[in-house]
């Protein structure tokens, strides 16, 4: 997240030479030097939970090196869920785009309501979804159709199938290529 942070920087320098505000209008010599920049991260919620720190212990037991290695993975699994709430944020004009993944999108997994705020784009894969699961992927789930019947009842067809909301789009079935 650090790195990507240094680079949003830079590209927020380069725009403001530039007097543009989003990466796609800088000149061409420039956008080829510096090209929009991916960050995928696969299993966020493993990511972005740590075991909450045990309650009611002594003083001694707090200085364990156990448990002073349970407070810096609290620590640390908070400052990258801060870091990469604010990557789509603040870096979304210079060029830097974000693909995240995981298998639980709600709270108890470290997936915020601000982080999911800054998401335009939701994906998710499968053929049958509940209206929870749907409500944690997708803003408006009541605007996600289903995955037709005869598409989810047939194994062969109904792999790489899912659902997709991007953002300025109506919601969609989507079926994936596998060879």
């Amino acid at each position: 997240a650090k790195l990507v942070g240094e680079r949003g920087e830079h590209m927020g320098r380069l725009l403001s030479e530039h007097r543009v505000s989003k990466w796609q209008d800088l000149p061409a010599s420039v956008r080829k030097e510096n090209p929009p920049l991916l960050l995928v991260a696969d299993e966020l919620a493993a990511l972005l939970t740590a075991d909450p720190l045990p309650s009611g212990l002594s003083k001694e037991m707090k200085e364990l090196p156990e448990f002073l290695q349970m407070q810096q993975d609290l620590l640390e699994s908070k400052l990258l869920a801060t870091s990469l709430s604010k990557i789509p944020a603040v870096y979304r004009a210079a060029g830097i785009r974000v693909v995240y993944l995981t298998q639980q999108p709600n709270e108890r997994y470290g997936f915020s309501t601000k982080l999911k705020g800054n998401l335009p784009h939701r994906v998710m894969l499968g053929v049958s979804p509940s209206q929870a699961e749907k409500g944690h992927a997708f803003r408006t789930p009541e605007k996600v159709p289903d995955v037709p019947t005869n598409i989810a009842q047939d194994n062969t067809v109904a792999r790489g199938v899912g659902l997709a909301h991007l953002d300025g789009q109506e919601p969609v079935v989507f079926k994936g290529f596998f060879a």
